[in-house]
């Protein structure tokens, strides 16, 4: 169900900004744990995977938004990301 709700919210958006301008478009793999990710234990019992986001930060302070993620393997994702031309 909540993938089905994100999966419509990035339609929506995705059409809407289409008509506003020209998209730039990225595939970032990021790696998981196995591949030398960082994982830290949250005080609420989560945990944080400071690599990815640390990434992640970085590619939204260049203006990137991030649009969609996937599995690629284990614990490793694909992240889709755009920006305006």
């Amino acid at each position: 169900m909540i993938k089905q709700i994100l999966f419509t919210a990035v339609l929506f958006f995705s059409n809407n900004a289409l008509a506003n301008g020209d998209w730039e478009y990225q595939v970032v793999f990021l790696p998981g744990p196995a591949a030398g990710a960082k994982v830290v234990k949250q005080s609420h019992g989560g945990y944080l995977d400071t690599t990815k986001t640390g990434i992640l930060n970085k590619l939204g302070a260049q203006g990137w938004e991030l649009v969609s993620v996937t599995s690629t393997s284990g614990e490793d994702h694909a992240v889709y990301l755009r920006k305006q031309k």
